[in-house]
């Protein structure tokens, strides 16, 4: 064909080859054209096809393409024994080695065996020990050796370079196949023969197959012989898969080949290909192109739905189409595995190299170039000291000498690798043996540059010293959270050794307590390189529990991916105790506070009793509580207040005064308060019956009154030992102390006056506090109640201006909503809470930015003061205290007191300041929740909450409806919901306890339609959005992930700002409706108002508990025991909140009702 009959494609590909004799693999001629591999080979092969390329092949799967050299002699055809690239004959006889397809050998120049591949040993059966030396004509027939065939293979590959032949051949165990044989002659560079290489493959099931083909296509012609010789001639070349097509492209012949292949029979004849076979788009590509062009196509192509390969020839004719197809699965397999090695080694950033056996350079790569500043060629042949050290030759030398005696597998060690600049770097080089032509031994080898490696093995050195020292706990988590590491600190805070946790997870240390150490970590925030700080409470191993500050960071290795996790703990174990001792001895000296301003103010003694023994039963957390008054006779004591006790036991029950073996007398004896740890093993005296029936184990008892002159006893006990505290003695000591100063008063009353003359300015001022404690819970509004403390303060001696302010939102400034004293002063001064407003730094400012106290001990010199410092000097003023009105995190105001005396407000009377903030925004609450109670107006407000889940916590799937009844307040911040849901949405109640954080528990009451539950939540942000306004939920129901509530509130409260509170962790939040609602005084609702008003909140909370759960149903729902445990109450207090509350409900409903009330009734 001449140069012009080429087709444009194929001109495109000649032209990639621009020099002679220069080879190209397929790959690099399909970058050049910017065309697949398949596309490329198929161009190629037509190209060779038209003598227009020469190819071969080069390992096992990759190929070579060249232009042809001028015409040469055929001994041109031999090989060579010179290299190319750095790889010699062994080197190559290394990677032919694996080949298994073919048998590939070399022959001396007599034709003995030297080499022998994997690929010989399969095919004809012999190890390499067993016919290295021996004859090849040892595989021949008798018949060929006889016809010396052997020996005319030798003479005609040596006289043209190479012979090919077919025939029968013998395996070591005597069977045959019928094997395909090429001999090439090896050359030197002078051209002498030096020996001959021999490719055997084993064709036999090939033949066999030709053989059946061969007789089918007899067969067929004896019964097709009208057929045209077009057709038969394509039949004669049939060798793999053959079909037939027509000129619409239908089947008009199919072998067996092909309807094995493609699951097809004799059914398909006449049927158009695309409908019997589903085609590739390479394929119908090519296949419209013969069409058109009426020229033969060659591809390969990808066939999906047999996830194999095939190659594809389809010859155009007058008739139709002729389509033959072979698989080549496992050769496309050995291409992509050869590419895929030739990548690597050029492109993995290690160094490569390969010496001989006087340690030169016969390859390198380009990475290894690369290290030592040289350019490739430059490396081969020069000696390896010229970039390794000869002390590193020496080593090297001695690792060769361990691999060949098996003392080693690899060679590893490190040292400099030199620069062409002289500079070095450390490196680590491994390397391997093998075996060179000569017999002698070479090394393969890899480097790698570790300069970072070692510089962070310094680093980690430096940093295990550290963290070895370390007075904080650190331990390291894997990524499949087990601990791999644990310092000496760790086993200091946990009890456990290293070795005992390496392996385990934290789960180990957990304590079962609230913020457990095996709390669920949020991995999704620490593995997107954030820290987690928490403090968690673990239990030691001696069974102790400790606190620590935990913080735990994601470690990243070199592909900056996440490989584990550091974790420091800092013990705080100690301070949580003081904190916890300290919140403690706060509570109990609010108690005794209170009780003293009980005392002060209550001539009620039986009162006082009763509140104290409540109070102290309370704070300590024990089941029973109870005074004994000593008789006349100082024989027995009476039990005459008391808490928890069984009925009949509070003013009737005496225990003796004077038995040896009672606690009591034994308390009189003593001028110590008495505690008991365990009453079944006390030796001191044995526990009375009053103890020993209600169960009691453990608990303090002291004298009310002098040691010499009792009046009674303080006594409070539990049902669970337990050791108390110094400071839980002394509480009640002090109790009992403050329970002796109220029984002395009157007796002492001419002495206490005197006390009295001479207390300070501070037990005034307590006075004053008292005043406005009792006079604020008088108040119906929260104006009142403002009001009536700023008169108070002004009033007393103290203070000269007392007032109280709020913050507009808009203007951020402070507004005056009640004040008394010099009130012009207010009139000249202006306040803001915006931080960037110099008038917000002053004692006001910060309390409403801070939530604290705030105080200005010296107006004339503080500098904060300085926005109104003449305005105040003006009016006397020395000194001022900021106090926020606080109940339940919200800020009402802030109080501000001013007093003429300088350092008036120390600390004494800063804590007492700061109580009456919570008692004034304890009583503005109270108002407005009682005002929302019990008004007959209210505002009614309609909030919905659209996926109120999701899009806060997580996408949540929720189905059903869920519906709450009640909210009942058990705590500061908790709540028990009573409530209904349908049963589709019996599993969302259960997803939604695990996934949202203020869902702590739920209990299932009834599994009937609908399903009645109770859900415990611990700090719900809509509820304390709720309540701390006054208001209360109407309805609430969740229905498709949305959240719609019905909410009443008093008239004065803002309501934005309940939707601004809801908003701020609901962005989704939204007002639906807001209304003035007036409710009828003939409601059933007025007469739940008007009985809630009698019952304390406690009472309430229990009684509304109780029948929520079900305890009043018969059969019950819940057991006393069970909703004491929801209130987390002793079973006894809750019967006693139980019975007071149902009294008062009985005596409102039984008393006898006026006449207006009789007439509602008999209506």
């Amino acid at each position: 064909m001449e140069p012009d009959s080429l087709t444009d494609a194929l001109r495109e590909t000649l032209a990639v080859f621009d020099e002679r004799g220069t080879p190209q693999t397929t790959p690099e001629v399909a970058d050049s054209l910017d065309l697949g591999r398949r596309s490329t080979y198929a161009r190629l092969e037509r190209l060779v096809e038209q003598n227009r390329l020469e190819t071969k092949k080069v390992g096992a799967n990759a190929r070579v393409w060249w232009l042809p050299q001028e015409p040469a002699s055929s001994n041109d055809q031999s090989v060579h024994t010179s290299t190319t690239d750095g790889i010699d004959a062994d080197e190559f006889a290394s990677l032919v080695a694996a080949v298994e397809e073919y048998a590939i050998f070399t022959l001396d120049t007599e034709g003995h065996v030297r080499s022998w591949n994997t690929g010989a040993k399969r095919i004809k059966g012999y190890e390499a020990e067993d016919i290295l030396g021996e004859h090849f004509s040892t595989f021949y027939t008798d018949e060929d050796r006889e016809a010396t065939v052997p020996e005319r293979n030798l003479e005609e590959a040596a006289r043209n370079g190479s012979v090919e032949d077919e025939g029968w051949r013998v395996r070591a165990d005597g069977t045959r196949f019928w094997g395909h044989v090429t001999i090439t002659a090896i050359r030197n560079e002078n051209g002498t023969p030096e020996g001959y290489v021999k490719v055997t493959r084993d064709m036999t099931d090939r033949r066999e197959y030709e053989r059946r083909l061969e007789g089918q296509t007899e067969r067929l012609e004896r019964q097709r012989n009208d057929l045209e010789t077009e057709l038969q001639q394509v039949y004669d070349r049939i060798s793999d898969g053959f079909y037939a097509l027509d000129e619409d492209l239908q089947f008009t012949y199919i072998n067996d080949h092909a309807s094995d292949t493609f699951d097809l029979n004799e059914n398909v004849i006449g049927m158009p290909i695309q409908k019997a076979v589903t085609l590739t788009e390479t394929f119908e590509t090519n296949l419209f192109e013969a069409v058109e062009t009426q020229e033969s196509v060659f591809f390969e192509d990808y066939y999906g739905p047999l996830n194999k390969w095939f190659v594809n020839a389809i010859y155009p004719s007058a008739s139709g189409l002729s389509v033959y197809f072979r698989e080549i699965t496992d050769q496309k397999q050995r291409e992509h595995e050869l590419e895929r090695y030739e990548r690597i080694i050029e492109t993995v950033e290690d160094g490569i190299y390969v010496l001989d056996s006087e340690h030169r350079f016969t390859m390198v790569n380009s990475a290894f170039a690369s290290m030592t500043g040289r350019e490739p060629d430059d490396l081969i042949g020069a000696h390896a000291s010229t970039v390794f050290t000869g002390e590193f030759v020496d080593i090297a030398n001695e690792k060769q000498r361990q691999l060949e005696s098996g003392e080693l597998d690899i060679a590893i060690l490190e040292e400099n690798l030199f620069r062409a600049d002289g500079t070095s770097f450390v490196v680590e080089s491994r390397f391997d043996l093998f075996a060179l032509e000569d017999g002698k031994t070479g090394r393969v080898g890899v480097t790698r540059d570790i300069t970072g490696r070692k510089r962070r093995e310094r680093e980690l050195a430096r940093f295990q010293r550290a963290v070895e020292a370390s007075g904080h706990a650190i331990y390291m988590i894997d990524v499949d959270g087990e601990m791999t590491y644990a310092n000496p600190a760790f086993e200091e805070i946990t009890g456990y050794s290293s070795e005992e946790v390496i392996g385990e997870t934290p789960m180990m240390l957990r304590s079962d307590e609230h913020g457990d150490v095996s709390d669920e970590i949020p991995w999704e925030r620490v593995s997107s390189d954030e820290m987690w700080d928490e403090e968690i409470t673990g239990r030691r191993k001696n069974g102790n529990l400790y606190h620590v500050e935990q913080t735990i960071a994601p470690v990243t290795d070199e592909d900056d991916e996440i490989d584990r996790y550091v974790a420091v703990q800092k013990d705080i174990t100690d301070r949580k105790e003081q904190k916890r001792e300290l919140e403690t001895q706060i509570r109990q000296q609010e108690v005794v506070t209170h009780l003293g301003q009980l005392a002060l103010e209550n001539d009620e003694f039986d009162a006082l009793l009763a509140e104290a023994v409540e109070l102290v039963a309370d704070t300590l957390d024990t089941d029973y509580c109870k005074v004994l008054h000593l008789d006349g006779s100082a024989e027995a004591l009476l039990v005459c207040q008391g808490v928890g006790w069984h009925d009949g036991i509070v003013g009737e029950a005496t225990v003796p005064a004077v038995d040896e073996n009672s606690q009591a007398a034994y308390t009189l004896e003593t001028a110590e308060p008495v505690v008991v740890e365990n009453l079944e093993t006390e030796d001191r005296f044995n526990g009375p019956d009053l103890l020993t029936n209600h169960g009691v184990k453990s608990g303090i008892s002291t004298i009310i009154g002098s040691h010499t002159d009792p009046w009674g006893i303080l006594g409070t006990h539990d049902t669970d030992q337990r050791s108390f505290s110094e400071q839980d003695i002394n509480f009640v000591q002090s109790v009992a102390n403050l329970l002796a100063s109220a029984i002395d008063r009157r007796e002492y009353e001419q002495e206490l006056l005197h006390q009295r003359e001479e207390l300070t300015a501070f037990v005034n001022l307590n006075e004053v506090f008292s005043e406005i404690t009792a006079a604020v819970i008088d108040q119906s509004t929260r104006e009142e109640i403002e009001a009536t403390v700023c008169d108070h303060l002004a009033a007393s001696d103290s203070y000269v201006l007392a007032w109280i302010g709020d913050v507009s939102s808009t203007s951020q400034m402070v507004n005056v909503r009640a004040e008394s004293g010099a009130e012009e002063y207010l009139e000249e001064i202006a306040i803001s809470v915006d931080p960037d407003d110099k008038r917000s730094c002053g004692p006001t400012g910060k309390a409403f930015l801070t939530g604290e106290l705030q105080t200005a001990q010296e107006i004339h010199t503080d500098p904060t003061y300085e926005p109104w410092r003449e305005t105040a000097r003006e009016h006397g003023f020395r000194s001022s205290a900021a106090v926020p009105i606080v109940h339940e995190n919200q800020i009402y105001g802030v109080l501000n007191v001013y007093s003429d005396r300088p350092h008036a407000f120390d600390e004494q009377e800063g804590e007492l300041l700061s109580q009456l903030g919570e008692i004034i925004g304890h009583s503005i609450a109270a108002t407005e929740r009682k005002q929302a109670l019990m008004s007959d107006e209210l505002v009614e407000v309609e909030v919905q909450v659209q996926d109120v889940f999701g899009a806060v916590y997580a996408q949540v799937e929720t189905e059903g409806t869920i519906t709450f009844d009640r909210m009942v307040n058990v705590g500061t911040d908790e709540y028990l919901v009573y409530g209904t849901a349908t049963q589709d949405a019996l599993e969302t109640l259960t997803n939604l306890v695990e996934v949202v954080p203020q869902w702590d528990s739920i209990s299932i009451r009834s599994r009937e339609d609908p399903i009645r539950f109770e859900l415990r939540l611990v700090d719900p942000p809509i509820l304390t959005a709720v309540t701390s306004l006054g208001g209360y939920i109407k309805q609430a129901v969740i229905e498709n992930g949305n959240y719609q509530m019905t909410v009443h509130l008093a008239p004065s409260v803002d309501v934005r700002r309940l939707i601004d509170d809801i908003g701020s962790t609901y962005p989704r939040a939204e007002m639906l409706s807001r209304r003035q609602i007036t409710r009828a005084r003939d409601n059933p609702q007025y007469i739940h108002r008007q009985l809630v008003t009698k019952l304390t909140e406690r009472q309430y909370t229990t009684l509304d508990a109780a029948y929520h759960a079900g305890f009043f149903e018969w059969p019950r729902n819940a057991s006393g025991e069970k909703v004491a445990e929801s209130l987390d109450i002793a079973p006894a207090t809750f019967s006693q909140h139980l019975r007071k509350a149902e009294q008062k409900v009985f005596d409102s409903l039984f008393s006898f009702p006026s006449t207006d009330q009789a007439n509602k009734l008999d209506s």
